[in-house]
């Protein structure tokens, strides 16, 4: 089952160091440069941020968005280069469960031996 956290309870959970702070201030960047290019959309956070690891190398997001003929509709921007790992997807649906599909089915992920399951997974609750 996906936890569905708030960004302020990822914070109190996850920045728990200077090196975790410093990947918190690029999620949150991320989320917010996202949040102006779209109306709807879903964030998914997964990876070594969200274990016990002490300095994990990265943020993993998956971001999934609906468009509307008003607004931007081509890829989210990226703010931090490597150290945010994003996966976009542009989805009828904004389903953190089929966000997940879709990452987990990618060809590319397949190939890999890379299947995220539910219960490492994060929806960040958005305002």
């Amino acid at each position: 089952m996906i936890t569905i956290l708030s960004l302020q309870e990822i914070e109190s959970q996850f920045a728990t160091n200077e090196h975790r702070r410093a990947l918190y201030d690029l999620l949150v960047s991320q989320i917010e440069q996202t949040q102006r290019q779209y109306d709807n959309l879903r964030v998914l956070l997964f990876g070594s941020f969200i274990t016990k690891k002490e300095i994990p190398e990265d943020i993993d997001l998956i971001v999934s968005y609906a468009c509307s003929e008003e607004r931007y509709c081509g890829p989210p921007a990226r703010v931090a280069g490597k150290q945010v790992d994003l996966h976009r997807y542009r989805l009828d649906t904004l389903s953190a469960a089929a966000a997940l599909r879709r990452f987990n089915g990618e060809p590319r992920n397949v190939e890999k031996g890379i299947a995220v399951p539910p219960e490492e997974v994060i929806a960040v609750k958005l305002n």
